[in-house]
């Protein structure tokens, strides 16, 4: 464990919302957590795909690794759709745990193992990682060992985070009080400390109702431009 609380870099340089260009251009950053998901994760790429959104994913090396050994040509076409219609992958973790007092508060990953976890995830989807997302919101090391390693801290919006087992209804009203430049917190995958994920019925309704707002959706990278 890494014994470092940096809470004034988790806030200096974690990126909590998009630029003042984006907030102009009505630009609001989807993102998805703790992926790729066998079942969730190709179906919330076509449901932004048939609505021209853009997003951002936030992978577990743990979880993609899993998915090349147990359903390679799944994970060939996710990475396939996700390159084709402009969306993204980042970084969330090396592998799926239960967070702890301590762990949220000095973080969980060394240096080495978020380096590995990079690696892998290039590996697997052939493009490079640039931005990364602690998993559980971790206030330690990792956020200057993602630095170190060439990547942006991605928080996003904390009041707009949609835990994925909340009722349907709940997720939606939540997520659809975005503003412009507003980086939205959602899951598409599925940690073992959770027993279901609602994504697939909640994402249809939020894509609409930000759409009929004026918003344009996309990915991290894009609304952090300036």
């Amino acid at each position: 464990m890494i014994k470092n609380l940096n809470l004034a870099h988790w806030l200096t340089q974690g990126k909590f919302s998009g630029s003042r260009l984006a907030k102009k251009k009505n630009l609001v950053a989807l993102s998805f957590d703790d992926g790729p998901h066998y079942r969730n994760t190709l179906n919330v790429i076509k449901t932004l795909n048939k609505n021209k959104s853009q997003a951002t994913f936030f992978w577990i090396a743990e979880y993609a690794t899993n998915l090349a050994k147990n359903h390679p040509i799944l994970l060939k076409k996710i990475i396939t759709e996700i390159k084709n219609n402009k969306h993204e992958i980042g970084l969330h973790a090396l592998y799926d745990y239960k967070p702890t007092f301590a762990s949220r508060l000095y973080g969980h990953f060394s240096k080495k193992q978020l380096k590995r976890a990079k690696d892998i995830i290039e590996k697997l989807s052939e493009t490079n990682i640039s931005l990364y997302r602690p998993h559980n919101a971790q206030l330690g090391s990792s956020i200057i060992y993602a630095k170190e390693l060439g990547m942006k801290t991605i928080i996003g919006d904390l009041f707009l985070y949609a835990k994925p087992d909340e009722k349907v209804t709940v997720q939606i009203d939540r997520i659809s009080r975005a503003r412009a430049g507003s980086i939205l917190l959602l899951h598409d995958g599925q940690v073992n400390s959770l027993k279901t994920n609602h994504i697939l019925k909640v994402l249809p309704e939020v894509v609409k109702r930000l759409k009929n707002n004026g918003f344009n959706l996309s990915s991290v990278s894009k609304v952090l431009q300036n």
